[in-house]
């Protein structure tokens, strides 16, 4: 699965991006199990707003489909 990290005047550890990576594969196995040779991608963006709340985005990419979802709390995990 290609998953592409955006970060916006945030920096982020590698075990943080480990641990997002971790989550969003898990999404693409389900989309792959429903079809074998789909093709799933993602992009991961993460920010922090003035409050110091980080925001966290992701647009997953399928064959037949974009799906996106958004958070915004005081950890990204």
């Amino acid at each position: 699965m290609n998953i592409q990290f955006l970060f916006k005047e945030v920096k982020i550890d590698e075990r943080t991006k480990e641990y997002v990576s971790q989550k969003v594969e898990k999404l693409g196995k389900f989309f792959r199990s429903l079809k074998e040779d789909a093709e799933v991608s993602a992009d991961v963006e993460i920010d922090i707003d003035k409050k110091g709340k980080f925001r966290v985005e992701v647009m997953l990419y399928t064959p037949h489909a974009k799906y996106r979802g958004e958070d915004t709390t005081e950890s990204v995990e």
